[in-house]
């Protein structure tokens, strides 16, 4: 399951059933916040030991974390 920022107004969308590694691009303008941003959640099937989620900004890794665990959450912002 991912949620995620899904537009300059910070409206959230989230999809179910995802299959790995999965890529959403996003187009937030420049958001409430000078330069855009937005976040995602993300959450594994009990099938791997490890769920990363990763935010790129102009080609640039802005955010990256890893959890571990199983059902393991994780969050990335580029706030």
């Amino acid at each position: 399951m991912v949620t995620y920022t899904s537009d300059d107004s910070f409206n959230i969308s989230q999809e179910n059933g995802v299959a790995l590694p999965w890529t959403k691009t996003v187009d937030l303008g420049s958001g409430i916040l000078d330069g855009g941003g937005g976040s995602l959640q993300a959450q594994g099937d009990g099938s791997a030991d490890s769920i990363t989620c990763r935010v790129v900004r102009d080609g640039e890794v802005v955010s990256e974390n890893t959890s571990t665990g199983q059902f393991a959450v994780v969050t990335c912002s580029s706030f």
